[in-house]
């Protein structure tokens, strides 16, 4: 009996059409994907850039709070005596405008300028706390964080610590926000970053021209003495010692390109009319994203600012010590 061959099936193959159109769909899904991840890295990217802009502009504007509260502070000192800011002394604020230091030379002497986008300097004094033949209670630091002791027998004048704010660039070109001091030696200067981003500090300073402890006025630090030697103690500071108050407004960009489109705004540090008015005079007070670097443009940026009261007028002898 003879068996009959089963033909094989054949099974028929794409044709070049139909190639194509899976090649276009494939592509497409892909396509597609890819867009799906950008976006959400894009927007991971947003994100992470402005929570790191929120927390470095919070930790700097935290950092220059502290120190302001502490400018004025009278310590009564291990030997139940006041070491109280005696009125000959010089004020315990101080500032520059648009400029920056050199942080080896000591307190402001021989400013460079111009600042980074127009930024300003702050310095700031106070008696230290705790045995000055040790490293200090805690209680006050400088902006470094470091404790700062009361100072020894002799110079108290020159036994104050030392807080100074400014912006300077990081060895990578980045702005910051930098703090310069006195040694714990007392016999030379450091630095230490504060805050990357921050790429413009300005600073008002309210004064108290009748005696009623609230400003009168803001004044930028040009319109007030010259500091070159008040911060040494030589010469009149009588305007810095009227300072009661300090608004502080900080600029700060995230360290990565954040958008899409390069940015066109301006930042008006102390407002628009402030700005109208004293933007000649006051370098910095406005901020054009359109005049920076097509590659800085993109980042993402965020004003902060704070008004921030004196314990007791910088420099002053208080009432309590005149009494007594």
């Amino acid at each position: 009996m003879k068996t009959r061959a089963i033909p094989a099936l054949r099974q028929p193959g794409l044709t070049l059409v139909e190639m194509l159109v899976c090649l276009a769909l494939a592509s497409a899904l892909a396509l597609a994907a890819i867009a799906a991840l950008l976006s959400a890295r894009a927007g991971f990217s947003a994100q992470d850039g402005s929570a790191r802009v929120t927390e470095n502009g919070l930790y700097a504007l935290a950092a220059i709070e502290r120190a302001i509260r502490q400018a004025g502070y009278e310590n009564w000192g291990t030997q139940g005596a006041a070491l109280v800011n005696d009125a000959s002394w010089s004020p315990a604020i101080v500032g520059l405008d648009d400029a920056r230091l050199q942080e080896s030379r000591p307190a402001l002497e021989t400013p460079l300028r111009p600042g980074i986008n127009g930024s300003d300097v702050l310095a700031l004094r106070f008696f230290g706390s705790g045995a000055a033949d040790g490293d200090g209670d805690g209680s006050m630091l400088n902006c470094a964080g470091a404790a700062v002791a009361e100072p020894s027998d002799g110079d108290l004048e020159a036994g104050r610590g030392w807080s100074i704010f400014h912006v300077a660039r990081s060895s990578g070109g980045e702005p910051e926000l930098r703090c310069k001091y006195l040694a714990r030696s007392g016999k030379s200067w450091e630095g230490e970053a504060l805050a990357t981003g921050v790429e413009s500090m300005q600073v008002l300073y309210g004064v108290d021209t009748d005696g009623d402890g609230l400003p009168d006025t803001y004044s930028r630090a040009g319109a007030l003495p010259d500091p070159a030697t008040q911060a040494s103690g030589a010469g009149s500071a009588a305007g810095w010692k009227e300072v009661v108050t300090v608004r502080i407004a900080l600029l700060v960009r995230s360290p990565d390109e954040g958008r899409e489109l390069p940015g066109n705004r301006s930042f008006d540090f102390f407002g628009p009319q402030y700005s109208l008015a004293q933007a000649s005079a006051d370098a910095g007070v406005r901020f054009s994203e359109s005049t920076q670097p097509a590659g800085q443009r993109k980042r993402l940026r965020r004003l902060f600012s704070l008004t921030i009261p004196l314990r007791q007028r910088a420099g002053k002898r208080s009432a309590t010590a005149e009494a007594a």
